[in-house]
Parts: C-alpha cells; structure tokens; sequence
C-alpha cells in the first residue's frame, strides 16, 4: 500500500485532497505547513509528497529543496492554485519535478505521484469509479 505526505497550509485543500486520495486506497498523512511535514517526515517513510508551492514561514521550494536534501530518494510533486509553465518550474532549479495545479482530477494526481492501485494489476479499482470514462471519438460522417 501507497503512503503519501499531503502538505498545505490550508486546511480545506488537506481534506479534500486527502479524502480523494484515501478512496482509492492510499493511505495519506497530511501536514498543515512546512513545519509540520519536516516533523512527518522523520516519523516515517513515504512514498511520494504532494507540496503546496505557496506556503508561509517554509514555503513550498524552500521544503522541496529540504527534501531532496535529506530524503533524496522520496518522489515530490508540487502543486498550486497559480499556473505555472514548464519553464517556470525549470527555473525554480528543483531538478525534474512533476507539477500539477489546483485542482487536479484524482487520476492525473495519482499518476504524477507514482503511487496508487495500477487498474491492470487490480482489474476495476475506486480510481475508475472517480475518473470520468473517456467516450469514443465519433464515427466519421458516410455518404452514399
């Protein structure tokens, strides 16, 4: 089972971000702030962490650079409400990073995290049940 450290310093992007993650399985732990997520960190291993980019006292880069400084093998994702370009990200010198905005539908999160049931290994899984299927393109007009 997937644990993930969700970090924000809002608490109603905790819940809910942490609710969607929880019913497809992975087991979350949040952190209000920079502060606390330095303190999860040390109480046990994760296998990804979910960083608000806009965050006081320890934002967002300051606690991705701390974790790849004392945690080098953890995946981090970044997240925010401000869009932010590729280039945006390459320039904030945090090596290769996945980023994704608020909000973000649960199977993109998920597939940035790396973490989470992988529907062929687990036939239908809660994460199908939240995705939206994808229809099918239309049949191309025929005339006769």
């Amino acid at each position: 089972m997937s644990r993930v450290l969700v970090v924000d310093d809002e608490e109603v992007h905790l819940r809910a971000t942490s609710a969607l993650l929880r019913r497809t399985g992975i087991t979350v732990e949040t952190a209000l702030g920079g502060e606390s997520a330095l303190e999860a960190l040390e109480r046990g291993p994760f296998d990804a962490a979910l960083v608000d980019l806009m965050m006081p006292r320890i934002n967002g880069l300051e606690l991705v650079r701390t974790i790849h400084t004392r945690y080098p093998g953890l995946r981090v994702v970044l997240t925010s409400s401000f869009p932010l370009s590729a280039r945006q990200i390459e320039r904030m010198g945090l090596g290769a990073i996945a980023f994704v905005p608020k909000p973000c539908p649960v199977h993109e999160l998920i597939a940035a995290l790396g973490v989470g049931p992988r529907p062929e290994e687990q036939g239908r899984t809660a994460m199908a049940h939240l995705a939206p299927p994808t229809p099918p393109p239309p049949e191309p007009e025929r005339r006769t």
